[in-house]
C-alpha cells in the first residue's frame, strides 16, 4: 500500500470535468540558443519531451528528447532512447550524425560533436582546423564552437582541440564541472569549486578590455558564451551576470531582466547582473540569451530580428531538478478540450491552448519508459461509440490519433511498469493493450483480462481512475457506484465511492 499512496493521491483529483495526472520529469539541457552567426533560432525541450523551436526557420523532428544543442543553422538532440538526431543545414555533413548511443551532443559552426555512452567523443562535419578530430580518452561533456572544441574529461580536467590562434585551446590546469567554447576566440569554464576561468583572446581586437573573456569573481554553476561579443554566467544563487561589449546589437543581450550595470567610461564594456533567484539555466546565442525560470517557463532578452526573444506562449521546458514533477490536467466540459500543467514545486498553473475541437477526453496516462502521454476519448463525444486512443503532443496542445479502441466508454488508463497499457471500459471491464512497434500501444491488440458483470441492485458503476503500484503487482482503481434504492419509486440511492485492487 505504501508504494501506491504517493502516486495515487495525486492522480485521483477529479473536479467536475477536470482530471489531473502526476507526471515526473528528468533533468535535461532544456533550452539552447544558436551560438554562431547563421541560422538564428532557439529550441527548447517541452515538459512532454518534445522539441519546439522559434526564430529563423527550424523545424525539429518528432519524437522525444532529453538534451538539445543549437549551432550555426543546425541543431542536434539526444533522444530519450539515447540515439542522436540532427536537423537544419547540412552543407558539411554537420547534421548527419553517426549511429550509436549518446549521452550529450554539441552543435557548432558546420560541425558537431557528441559524447557516446561509453564516454568517448566523436565529431562530424567541417574539420578545417582540426576541430572535429577529438583526442582519445573519456569525457563527460563536450562543447563545439566556430573552429575549436573543448571537453571535460571524466577526471574533470579539460582538453581542447582545433584553432589555437588566440590560445583558446590551451586550457589552464585544474578540475572543471563545465566548459563552453562558444566565444569563438576564447573559452570559459566553471571549476569544480564553482569559480570561473577563461582562456584565449588575448591579442588584436579581442583584448580583454570589454570583459567578455575576463572571469568574474564569485561562485557559479554554469557559463554560456555568445559568439565573440559577450559571456553570461549563472551564479550559484541563480542570479545571471553578463559581461562584454556595450556596442549594439549585443549590448541588449548583456542586460538580463531587472539587472544593474557597470560600464567602462573609455572602452566599450559593461558588466550587468540580475537579482538572485531568477534563473536555473541559461543559453547565450548570437545577440540574445534565454533563461529557464524556477517554474520552468522561459524568458529571453537581447536582439532578435526573427522572433528569437519571443518564446511560444505557455512554453514550459523540462526541469533541471531531477526530483521535480508536473501535474498534467485536462478540462473537458463537452464543448471545449483544454490541457493545463501545474508545477508541483510552485503550484503555478499554466493553461495550454484549446484544442481544435472537443475530444471528450475520458482518461489519460504517461508511458513510464518514454514519458509519452496517451489519452482516450469518446468518438464525437458519444459514449455509445468506440473510444479512440490519442498521443498528446506539442506540450499538450495537440492530439494525434493512434487508433480505435473497439470498446465503449474507456474510463481509466494506467501504464504497467513494463510499458503495457491497461484500462477499464464500461461495456467490457478491465483490458490490456499490447505494445506494437517502438514499444508503443497497439489498439488492434486488445485483451479483456477481467470481464465486468454488473452486480444485482447496481444501477451504474463508473471508474474514475486506475494506477499500478511500483512493483507492477497490484492495479488499484477508484470508482463510484449507484445502487437501486428500496424506496417505492425505485430511484437510485446516494452514490458510494469504492477503492478496489486487482492482483496481477
Amino acid at each position: 500500500m505504501n508504494d501506491f499512496i504517493p502516486n495515487f493521491s495525486w492522480r485521483i483529483c477529479l473536479v467536475f470535468s477536470t482530471s489531473i495526472l502526476f507526471y515526473p520529469l528528468m533533468a535535461s539541457d532544456a533550452v539552447s540558443a544558436a551560438v554562431l552567426d547563421a541560422g538564428s533560432f532557439i529550441c527548447g525541450i517541452q515538459a512532454d519531451n518534445t522539441v519546439v523551436c522559434w526564430g529563423d526557420g527550424s523545424t525539429p523532428p518528432s519524437g522525444t528528447f532529453s538534451k538539445i544543442s543549437v549551432g550555426s543553422g543546425h541543431a542536434c538532440g539526444v533522444r530519450t532512447d539515447n540515439t542522436l538526431a540532427c536537423w537544419g543545414r547540412d552543407t558539411k555533413g554537420q547534421a548527419t550524425p553517426p549511429s550509436g548511443s549518446f549521452s550529450q551532443a554539441s552543435a557548432g559552426n558546420q560541425y558537431s560533436c557528441g559524447v557516446l555512452t561509453d564516454n568517448t567523443v566523436v565529431c562530424w562535419g567541417n574539420n578545417s582546423h582540426g576541430q572535429a578530430t577529438p583526442p582519445s580518452g573519456t569525457f563527460s561533456q563536450v562543447s563545439a564552437a566556430k573552429d575549436h572544441t573543448c571537453g571535460v574529461r571524466t577526471d574533470s580536467t579539460v582538453a581542447c582541440w582545433g584553432n589555437n590562434s588566440h590560445g583558446q585551446t590551451t586550457p589552464p590546469s585544474g578540475t572543471f564541472s563545465q566548459v563552453n567554447s562558444g566565444g569563438t576566440f576564447y573559452t570559459c569554464g566553471v571549476r569544480t569549486d564553482n569559480t570561473a576561468a577563461c582562456w584565449g583572446a588575448t591579442g588584436g581586437n579581442y583584448e580583454k578590455s570589454d570583459g567578455r573573456d575576463v572571469p568574474p569573481n564569485g561562485t557559479f554553476s554554469q557559463v554560456s558564451a555568445g559568439i565573440a561579443w559577450f559571456t553570461c554566467w549563472l551564479r550559484t544563487d541563480n542570479a545571471v551576470l553578463c559581461s562584454g561589449t556595450n556596442e549594439f546589437p549585443p549590448s541588449e543581450a548583456l542586460r538580463p531582466p531587472n539587472s544593474t550595470c557597470i560600464c567602462k567610461p573609455l572602452r566599450p564594456g559593461c558588466l550587468c547582473e540580475s537579482p538572485s533567484g531568477l534563473f536555473t539555466k541559461i543559453s547565450a546565442g548570437n545577440n540574445n540569451v534565454c533563461g529557464v525560470r524556477p517554474d520552468n517557463t522561459v524568458l529571453c532578452w537581447g536582439h532578435g530580428n526573427n522572433g528569437e526573444t519571443v518564446p511560444p506562449a505557455g512554453l514550459i521546458v523540462k526541469s533541471s531538478d531531477p526530483d521535480a514533477c508536473l501535474l498534467y490536467g485536462v478540462h473537458d466540459d463537452g464543448n471545449d478540450t483544454q490541457f493545463f500543467i501545474i508545477n508541483s514545486g510552485t503550484s503555478k498553473v499554466h493553461v495550454r491552448s484549446k484544442l481544435d475541437k472537443n475530444y471528450n477526453i475520458t482518461a489519460f496516462d504517461s508511458q513510464p519508459q518514454t514519458n509519452k502521454i496517451y489519452a482516450a476519448s469518446s468518438r464525437n463525444g458519444n459514449s455509445k461509440n468506440n473510444s479512440i486512443l490519442h498521443e498528446v503532443l506539442n506540450g499538450a496542445q495537440s492530439l494525434e490519433e493512434v487508433g480505435e479502441i473497439r470498446l465503449f466508454e474507456v474510463e481509466g488508463l494506467a501504464f504497467h511498469p513494463d510499458g503495457t497499457l491497461w484500462g477499464w471500459a464500461q461495456d467490457a471491464g478491465l483490458f490490456q493493450i499490447k505494445n506494437g512497434e517502438n514499444n508503443e500501444p497497439n489498439p488492434d491488440e486488445i485483451k479483456v483480462v477481467l470481464p465486468y458483470d454488473r452486480e444485482v441492485g447496481v444501477v451504474e458503476f463508473k471508474v474514475n481512475d486506475l494506477t499500478w503500484n511500483r512493483a507492477g503487482t497490484i492495479l488499484y482503481g477508484v470508482g463510484r457506484v449507484l445502487y437501486k434504492n428500496q424506496a417505492p419509486d425505485n430511484t437510485p440511492g446516494p452514490p458510494v465511492d469504492r477503492l478496489w485492487a486487482y492482483h496481477a
